[in-house]
């Protein structure tokens, strides 16, 4: 419960500032549990698109799994965001696939921003 209480604080508080960066907006330490290994691909149906796989690096089962992506132009600066849910459950040690349409853009930028570890899972 703490991480989604400490992501909906950080919303609050990067939307009241009018000069906030969605740089900054996420849960930091994300990246002691959780990495992502994505592409950037082109689907024929759906058109662009990020894919991958979430990696849960804890113990335990996560869930309600929120990523930041942040699309950015051919000088690396963030054009626009977009928060999506990873559907389902990443288990503690496993990982769990992904796929998001996203806007055409030079690059992207991915990162975890908040999560529920399952009470009852291993390590609780």
């Amino acid at each position: 419960m703490l991480p989604r209480t400490a992501a909906a604080l950080l919303l609050v508080c990067s939307l009241s500032a009018s000069h906030a960066s969605a740089q900054n907006f996420g849960i930091p330490g994300a990246d002691r549990y959780f990495h992502l290994e994505w592409q950037a691909r082109q689907s024929a149906r759906w058109g662009p698109q990020v894919a991958g796989y979430l990696h849960n690096d804890y113990g335990a089962p996560a869930t309600n799994i929120r990523l930041l992506v942040e699309t950015l132009d051919s000088g690396g600066a963030v054009t626009g965001s977009t928060v999506t849910l990873v559907p389902g459950t990443a288990p503690g040690g496993g990982r769990l696939y992904f796929e998001q349409r996203v806007p055409a853009a030079a690059g992207y930028r991915l990162r975890v921003l908040s999560w529920d570890f399952v009470r009852g899972g291993a390590g609780f």
